[in-house]
């Protein structure tokens, strides 16, 4: 049936009416506007020579209006990128392309005409749909995007809209207009903008990063999530908070929508929404083949019977041989010690060498929050040590040399040739440092033979927990032969790994299968993966906190007989243990959602203003460190990992904590190391000086304090001969050692710092470590050092 043109339209700025008759430059007879979106308007019109109906699409030309010149010319060249993206299409499945024209300098695209209703209108009127309609959709969209793919054209914006059911029960994927061709564009995203319809975009794109054919297979697998459950699985009322939904929370499982789903489906369609593109499945066939599979199963038996454990495409994880169950990654053959299997785990992961440059900027980079991405997960290793990386903490580190956690941070090169090793997701990164920890046990040793193990995985997945269960098989009835590790994410098993010793067991399967028939003890470790204390400083760096001192806490200032004043009284010392504490707070609200009570720095720094005073008065010590002692009531501002700035230059010192008075004076210059040495002293010591000559004038830098383990007797030794020499090298004249003061680094007569060093024990237990041999009648009571 033809509709005569009820009205004059324009097609640039060509106005088009029933009168208007074919021309060379335009040979179709135009009927009536059928369709318009955001960026086009479509017209069915006929073809005369052929006597064919068509489909014209113009682009709109109120938008081209509102638009520069700039804006408008990548406009028009995205409208006919879309015409070029279909014409490489030799599909049943894509929409035919007649011809591309221009009508006073606008561009037109000619195509098929195609008679039926889109997704979004049949969804619309039915909610959701039967499953095995949901199925063969699905696979009629992705055998079309196979053949993009293949073609180099990845479409941008699959989505119910663009997806034409035919009144002949076929499929059609419409509008190209923001796909990619690779080698072929005619213009390229700039980077960070987002195309794609929010809703249906993948993490990928709302990130606006490059994106293949998986970001079409994540946004597929909103639409068949749609069409088998009438919701959405991302939710958002504004764009902030849909994106936030796409990025960060994982949807409900599609048979807590609708409990006859097949479990396989159910498993297959959160796969295709992992929100790391490589979980996904590889290609548009590979997910057809298993949608396939489930789809014959559900015709076959129907849904209470389907296979939950259809055979699923392989996950590729580099260098392992590895099988899925579910879409879960299945690893073997690995040690049998948790913590090497931890890291053989990481050795199968993606990696990227790269050249040769400082560990630093680099490791400040990995461990950056980026507002509009997801952080890294994975691993940067770096001359033999491995650090452990995920949602912007440091969770875990190892070095060749067998230490772990902080120790083996330290031991990181300051330069080198690093690799990067990327995580599937975020929660193997917890998971494999769980793995390498002390365990935290939920259950542990529960028997097969009497504990339903398969119940108590269910239980875990209902909780939505995340951990480890760890399985060891024990064929001779005592000895574990063999362990796996299920790790699991918000209730989704993410992988399971085997140890060697496992041979005879089916264990491509899931373990739930066969558990029951072997005798196996099962632990639950809870996911127990805190940020390493190497980490604060990048977390906190340039963190300020406010003191507030309760009322009387010190002294008022007293003139002394020079008639200068006093800064405090130091005999007030004596009753310091009786005062209140400070109250230390970040200077900002938003600061404090920062975990920074747990740093160490902060640790130390409440420390020195709580225990330190008292520990000097009890020992009668605030006079000898006078600079120390008396000047830490005067503290009203510290920052945490400040990058102390030298006055009159661009270059700064980092020191862990830098305190300040209510004038900004700077009081006292606080680092804690993991291991101290000779060298590592003197270091610290030198930057000290520099930061005090800096501030010369106006008498800043009152005290120093080096925290670390222990203290070796070398390093003790550098420390006293550093508090005897002058900076010139030469010894102290009889006037500059009358001063009576302990700890003291001169640079000049009556001029200089306190050195304090304070070991730290394991339980975080603080206490100074005073030069032994200046006092040795304060030896017995300080902490043994080794030698």
């Amino acid at each position: 049936m033809r509709h005569p043109l009820t009205g004059p339209i324009r097609i640039g700025n060509v106005m088009i009416d029933a009168s208007t008759r074919p021309s060379d430059v335009f040979p179709y007879e135009i009927r009536r506007q059928v369709g318009s979106g955001s960026m086009g308007v479509v017209f069915e019109a006929l073809d005369p020579a052929l006597d064919r109906p068509v489909a014209i699409k113009t682009l709109r030309a109120s938008m081209l209006r509102e638009e520069d010149d700039e804006t408008r010319l990548e406009l028009r060249q995205r409208f006919l990128q879309e015409a070029r993206a279909a014409a490489a299409l030799s599909h049943p499945g894509a929409t035919t392309i007649y011809q591309v024209g221009q009508l006073d300098d606008e561009p037109f695209i000619v195509m098929e005409w195609l008679a039926g209703r889109t997704l979004e209108q049949v969804l619309g009127e039915r909610q959701r749909l039967r499953v095995e309609e949901s199925l063969e959709l699905a696979i009629s969209v992705l055998d079309t995007l196979e053949a993009a793919h293949r073609a180099g054209i990845v479409h941008r914006d699959v989505k119910p809209s663009n997806l034409l059911v035919l009144d002949d029960g076929r499929l059609k994927v419409t509008d190209f207009g923001i796909a990619s061709i690779e080698g072929r564009e005619l213009v390229k995203t700039r980077a960070g903008v987002i195309l794609a319809t929010p809703r249906f975009a993948a993490p990928e794109q709302l990130r606006g990063i490059n994106v293949d054919g998986r970001a079409d297979l994540f946004s597929l697998g909103i639409v068949l999530y749609l069409m088998l459950t009438g919701e959405y699985p991302f939710a958002g009322e504004t764009l902030m908070e849909l994106a936030t939904s796409i990025l960060q929370r994982e949807p409900r499982p599609p048979r807590q929508l609708r409990p006859d789903l097949p479990e396989s489906l159910d498993a297959l369609v959160l796969r295709t929404l992992a929100k790391n593109r490589e979980l996904r499945p590889r290609s548009a066939a590979r997910l057809a083949e298993e949608l396939r599979r489930i789809l014959e199963g559900t015709l076959q038996r129907g849904f209470e019977s389907v296979d939950p454990t259809l055979p699923a495409a392989e996950l590729e994880l580099a260098g392992t041989d590895s099988v899925t169950e579910s879409g879960v990654p299945v690893l073997r053959d690995l040690p049998q010690e948790a913590g090497d299997a931890a890291r053989a785990v990481v050795e199968t992961w993606e990696h990227e060498d790269l050249a040769r440059q400082p560990i630093e900027p680099l490791l400040r980079r990995l461990l950056d929050r980026p507002l509009y991405t997801s952080p890294f997960a994975g691993a940067l290793e770096v001359e033999g040590t491995t650090l452990l990386i995920a949602d912007g903490r440091l969770v875990q580190a190892w070095s060749g040399d067998a230490l772990s956690g902080d120790a083996a941070v330290a031991r990181l090169a300051r330069e080198g040739d690093p690799r990067l090793w990327r995580a599937p997701e975020a929660g193997w990164v917890a998971g494999l440092a769980t793995l390498t920890l002390p365990p935290t046990y939920r259950h542990r040793d529960l028997d097969s033979s009497f504990v339903n193990l398969p119940a108590l995985a269910d239980r875990l997945r209902q909780e939505r927990a995340c951990g480890v269960i760890c399985l060891e098989h024990v064929a001779d009835g005592t000895q574990a032969t063999a362990r796996a590790w299920i790790l699991l994410c918000q209730g989704r098993t993410l992988a399971a790994l085997y140890s060697r010793g496992w041979d005879e067991l089916p264990v491509e399967q899931s373990w739930r299968r066969w558990v029951a028939d072997h005798p196996v003890r099962a632990s639950v470790l809870e996911l127990k993966a805190p940020p390493l204390e190497a980490w604060y400083p990048h977390a906190l760096a340039g963190l300020r906190l406010e003191i507030e001192r309760p009322a009387g806490e010190h002294a008022p200032a007293a003139a002394n007989g020079s008639g200068r004043r006093r800064l405090f009284s130091s005999s007030s010392l004596l009753s310091a243990s009786a005062l209140p504490a400070p109250v230390v707070r970040p200077a900002s609200s938003l600061l404090g959602e920062l975990p920074y009570e747990s740093a160490p720095a902060f640790r130390i720094l409440s420390w020195m203003l709580a225990e330190l005073p008292a520990w000097l008065a009890e020992r009668r010590l605030g006079a000898r460190w006078k600079y120390l002692s008396e000047w830490i009531p005067l503290v009203r501002r510290a920052r945490l990992h400040h990058d102390l700035r030298r006055p009159g230059s661009e270059e700064h010192d980092r020191f862990d904590v830098v305190t300040f008075d209510e004038r900004g004076k700077v009081l006292h210059l606080v680092e804690r190391v993991e291991t101290i040495g000779p060298d590592s002293l003197r270091d610290f010591v030198g930057r000290v000086k520099v930061a005090k000559k800096a501030r010369i004038g106006s008498g800043d830098v009152g005290a120093a304090i080096l925290v670390a383990p222990s203290f070796c007797e070398k390093t003790l030794e550098v420390y006293e001969s550093t508090l005897e020499t002058a900076s010139s090298g030469r010894w102290l004249s009889l006037g500059e050692t009358l001063t009576g003061y302990e700890g003291f680094v001169r640079i000049g007569p009556r001029r200089g710092f306190h050195l304090l060093l304070v070991a730290e024990s394991e339980d975080h237990v603080l206490e100074p470590v005073l030069a032994l041999r200046a006092r040795p009648e304060l030896a017995a009571q300080l902490p043994k050092t080794p030698r």
